[in-house]
């Protein structure tokens, strides 16, 4: 064993970590042969040899570990991360084990990448409770490999990293890029070194874009060794392009991190038009199929062959379609993977299968988008990122459009990552236009309980990043999944509650089992057919809307959020299941969809709603005209009555009375200041101050990360003073917030940190 002091290590490398100072405690080197500095055979291994600087051994059996040296006197507090470098073919985990001067005993568990290339593990063990005092023995080094593989051990180090930080992440909350449109970016940095400071964060733009919020360089508050902070803007630009972000982290004079991406602004890109009602599969090609189809008010067609008869088949019936791309570019090895496996590679060559086809319908109207897959394993992302970006580039004007696997799905499906966490790496490594996703409810013994999760998972993401989604539901009795055919109420379900969440598409699963259940013709067909007439009515309104937000009664269903006491709709009567969707228009106006989550009885309930109103209708389906709604206004707020079918919803439009501002205001720049709130991180309530020299409109207004609308909190002509605003975030989720003061024509922001 060799100890030694203090060693400067500098790295100057891009999107490489740097330490400012590389402390080693403790090391085993291997550098003389036949020496392996107290490292020895525990147990499961064989022929233990130390020469050409490298331990190396094979494992025999189960449990292999080596005993590591005694008679050790490393300080604890000064050293927090051991590195070791080796090759272990096949590896899966290693566990180290140690012993301390006061008794204790601990252990670590890290990853192993078993391939045949060397790689330098960096275990952190200053997090460990009992990584404390002395450390006077490893007494085990646990290597968890099949019986057979080769183990090669280049060093053993206990070392201090010193001062060190880097990013998380550095991205952008958009797969598209358009100009004059806000484009949030948001930064994680971490204090992954063995020592507390403050650190420099610069972000780096290109000359054409406009920072629209956030600060472009910030200099962090004292961050402990594991401290995590987020860094948050908004940006635009007005000129199309291609364009790198940077972004650094500085905390010395040669130590820092750099980070960047590249992404290009664009003015050509695919758009929506309309509520989409399909299914998956599509009718057969015949008169009577496709009228058969179009008299369910069906008003696309997932996806047809990639030929000129299937598409102009489609268009001489009135149908819009994709085309599939699937089998063209490979199937499955490439575009789904293999679950726990990586999948085959896509190369520009395979990538330029492509090109006939797309030369073909480029000009077709007909054609909407192409067909790329169904249920990807997460290992295929780095596919299916190239072929979203081939077609973006060839066809910007089309969807590539891939559906993704329920919450249900397999772990192997998602990899090492949650089911959350598959769903934003497919956003930020494939860049698609549209997130769709499947999930079947309905089950022959018990209903699944993770549907409205997966709905607000789906419309969490579509908010955070701009884009649209789309909900494929259950049209039939599933066996393989132990799903029964869906009642008529179930059916209004699935569509109803898929409108609350904000959902742009709905598609049944599938056309061709639809039609072959039994309850097809005197369930499944009018039923469909009913719903897609009343949703194709309320698409004149509702696909303009942006979802804000959707709260729930109880019960409440797992994943969801309850109603809260400070919104808008106050409460609900009768004990009813109601989830309240709430949405805004382009100018600001207030819509609430009220759906009925009971699919058997219709729910007769009166809504009370928080403040007073001075008109309020909803949309009659039937009639597709907005019609009046009986109120009572009282002095704590407005009460009506609602009648919802089972499995319905109703859509509201609502009329608030606003404060009319003197139109004599000054149009002078206004002198204010905003302060920022205290306590900070808070849970679950902080004060915002700020202060106006002269009486103007004021409206202090709290945002997400994506630029989203959360709160109101003053919108109202104000006289000169000082004030204090208390904002409640009981229902509010933990993670970074800004909030915005405009007081006159000025404006000023803040971020601010909910800690649950």
């Amino acid at each position: 064993m060799k100890k030694t002091g203090f060693c400067c290590l500098l790295i100057f490398a891009f999107s490489t970590p740097n330490v400012s100072g590389l402390e080693i405690g403790a090391s085993w080197e291997f550098n003389q042969d036949g020496d392996s500095e107290g490292w020895d055979v525990d147990r499961s291994l064989a022929d233990l040899t130390v020469a050409d600087g490298l331990l190396t051994t094979s494992i025999t059996g189960y449990q292999a570990s080596f005993a590591g040296p005694k008679e050790l006197d490393i300080s604890a507090g000064e050293y927090g991360f051991i590195l070791i470098r080796m090759r272990v073919t096949d590896g899966l985990w290693g566990k180290l084990s140690w012993k301390t001067d006061s008794g204790l005993s601990e252990s670590v568990t890290f990853a192993i990448v078993g391939d045949t290339l060397f790689h330098e593990y960096e275990i952190p063990v200053f997090s460990k409770v009992k990584w404390v005092d002395t450390i006077t023995e490893f007494t085990k080094l646990q290597i968890q490999a099949p019986i057979g593989s080769e183990i090669k051990i280049d060093y053993i180090r206990v070392v201090s990293l010193g001062q060190r930080f880097e990013v998380a992440f550095f991205k952008p909350l958009r797969t598209v890029f358009k100009p004059n449109e806000s484009i949030p970016l948001i930064a994680s940095i971490k204090n992954s070194g063995s020592h507390s400071g403050t650190v420099t964060a610069t972000l780096v733009l290109p000359d054409q874009f406009t920072l629209i919020s956030g600060d472009p360089s910030v200099v962090s508050n004292e961050m402990n060794v594991g401290d995590v902070d987020s860094l948050y803007w908004i940006i635009q630009s007005a000129v199309v392009g291609d364009y790198r972000f940077g972004f650094k982290l500085t905390w010395s004079d040669t130590c820092h991190f750099e980070s960047s991406f590249e992404k290009p602004v664009v003015d050509q890109y695919w758009e929506m038009d309309q509520i989409v009602l399909s299914t998956w599969g599509g009718p057969e090609r015949t008169e009577e199929g496709y009228a058969e189809y179009r008299n369910a008010h069906f008003n696309k067609i997932l996806s047809v062959a990639p030929t000129a008869v299937a598409v102009e088949y489609a268009e001489s019936q009135g149908f819009e379609c994709m085309v599939s791309l699937y089998n063209v570019l490979g199937a499955s090895p490439y575009l789904r993977g293999f679950d726990d496996q990586p999948a085959y590679e896509m190369t520009e060559e395979m990538l330029e299968k492509a090109d006939p086809i797309i030369e073909e319908f480029r000009d077709n109207p007909a054609v909407t988008g192409y067909y790329i897959c169904d249920e990807p394993c997460v290992n295929a992302f780095d596919n299916l990122a190239k072929v979203v970006a081939y077609l973006k580039k060839k066809d910007p004007h089309r969807l590539a459009f891939i559906n993704l696997y329920p919450c249900y799905g397999k772990q192997e499906h998602f990899g090492e990552y949650t089911y959350e966490e598959y769903v934003e790496r497919f956003l930020d490594i494939v860049k698609p236009e549209l997130l769709c996703y499947d999930h079947y409810h309905f089950k022959i013994d018990q209903d699944g309980r993770e549907y409205f999760y997966n709905l607000e998972l789906a419309r969490k993401y579509a908010r955070r990043y701009d884009i649209p989604f789309y909900n494929i539901v259950q049209g039939q009795s599933i066996p393989s999944l132990n799903g029964r055919t869906p009642t008529s109420g179930e059916y209004r379900f699935l569509n109803f509650s898929t409108c609350a969440c904000g959902g742009k598409g709905i598609l049944y699963y599938s056309w061709s089992r639809m039609k072959a259940d039994p309850a097809f013709d005197t369930v499944i067909y009018p039923t469909v057919q009913k719903l897609n007439q009343e949703i194709q009515a309320l698409n004149r309104v509702l696909f303009g809307l942006r979802s804000e937000a959707v709260y729930h009664t109880p019960p409440v269903p797992p994943g969801c959020e309850m109603l809260p006491a400070n919104t808008l709709v106050q409460s609900v009567s009768n004990n009813a299941e109601i989830t309240i969707g709430f949405f805004t228009d382009a100018d600001e106006q207030e819509y609430i969809m009220l759906m009925n989550r009971d699919c058997s009885d219709r729910a007769e309930t009166t809504v009370h709603l928080n403040r007073s109103i001075e008109k309020l209708e909803y949309f009659d389906c039937d009639t597709e005209e907005w019609s009046d709604v009986v109120f009572q206004n009282t002095t704590e707020g407005v009460a009506f009555d609602c009648s919802l079918p089972p499995g319905g919803g109703l859509l509201y439009h609502i009329n608030a009375s606003t404060a009319v501002l003197d139109n004599q205001e000054s149009t002078a720049p206004i002198q204010f200041t905003l302060e920022q709130n205290y306590p900070n991180p808070f849970n679950p309530m902080t004060t915002i101050h700020y202060s106006l020299a002269q009486a103007t409109s004021v409206k202090l207004t709290v945002y997400d990360i994506t630029g989203r609308k959360v709160d109101i909190l003053v919108n109202e002509k104000q006289r000169s003073g000082d004030y204090n605003v208390v904002w409640d975030a009981q229902r509010i989720p933990s993670g970074l917030y800004i909030f915005q003061l405009q007081a006159g024509s000025g404006v000023q922001s803040r971020k601010m940190v909910v800690l649950k």
